[in-house]
């Protein structure tokens, strides 16, 4: 059994607005996955010249991919995957939408007790527009990969799940119980 967790990190900032990344990097060593799909992640650049993603999977035990995505403020914020698995092939796409911020994901192949394994990790807008667009061509990046496994994993923005995005990923993927990010106040 492979466990795969998806965490929108949100920059590091916590329900209290600091900036810590040992927060939820002490999280994601309690719960031991063997894959991490992130979003909103910041891969800071550390004293030591390695950017916060490296760090992190240094500390865990993984290697780490990174697809950076947009600008805000000062920082760079993207998708990226933590595993423990041997990774084949990896590559990046863009699925921004014109007239919103630029969206990338990481497509990567991993081994998996000999089988592949397709991860899709995302990060969709937050227009209903921008969202069935995004899943169209994420639908077609799946699609198109020959591998035993397809898993999609991170932040979909949809209120509803009966949304196009949903409905438009549950033609492709087993989709699971809808979890909330930050736990109601």
């Amino acid at each position: 059994m492979i466990e795969l967790v998806t965490y929108n990190v949100h920059g590091c900032k916590g329900l209290d607005w600091c900036v810590q990344s040992d927060r939820p990097l002490e999280v994601l060593k309690r719960l031991d996955a063997d894959c991490i799909a992130l979003q909103e992640f910041v891969d800071t650049p550390l004293g030591d010249g390695r950017g916060l993603l490296d760090d992190w999977a240094a500390q865990l035990g993984m290697s780490a991919v990174y697809a950076p995505a947009f600008e805000r403020g000062q920082e760079i914020f993207g998708n990226a995957l933590l595993t423990r698995l041997p990774i084949l092939e990896r590559r990046d796409h863009d699925f921004s939408i014109g007239g919103y911020r630029r969206r990338m994901f990481p497509e990567v192949v991993l081994q998996a007790d000999g089988a592949t394994m397709q991860v899709l990790v995302v990060h969709f807008g937050v227009s209903p527009v921008e969202r069935a667009r995004q899943s169209a061509q994420l639908a077609a990046v799946a699609a198109a990969r020959d591998a035993d496994l397809h898993v999609c994993a991170g932040d979909l923005n949809e209120p509803w799940r009966n949304g196009a995005a949903s409905r438009t990923l549950a033609k492709l993927f087993r989709v699971g119980p809808p979890l909330a990010t930050v736990p109601p106040p």
